[in-house]
């Protein structure tokens, strides 16, 4: 038992930087599935859930801090929000097609 959980945590240490390189650049849902159902056989999914619920919301952070001195907030804010609804709709599909219905709404909300 106490080799399968080392190799467990090898397996997932070999992955980790794929994973990283994935939720950084893809928008493949295909290739974060796939990545899931490898985490979810070793016993590890929930580290994948965690390093997605980090890794997405940086296009979101990205836009909320483009806001500067001289753009017009009144005209600014509403395209914002827009990017927000659009956003939240997205990862609300994108987390049940990675993790499954029941998981992904879940791992939505946290994102």
């Amino acid at each position: 038992t106490r080799t399968l959980e080392v190799l467990s945590e090898q397996l997932e240490k070999l992955l980790r930087p794929e994973l990283i390189s994935l939720l950084s650049k893809s928008h493949r849902v295909v290739d974060l599935t796939h990545m899931a159902e490898m985490y979810g056989r070793l016993g590890k999914l929930q580290v994948l859930k965690e390093e997605y619920i980090t890794a997405r919301p940086a296009t979101l952070h990205r836009s909320w801090f483009s806001y500067g001195p001289r753009d017009d907030l009144l005209a600014w804010l509403p395209d914002f929000y827009q990017q927000v609804v659009t956003a939240l709709c997205d990862e609300r599909r994108r987390c049940s097609e990675i993790f499954g219905v029941s998981d992904g709404v879940s791992v939505a909300c946290r994102v």
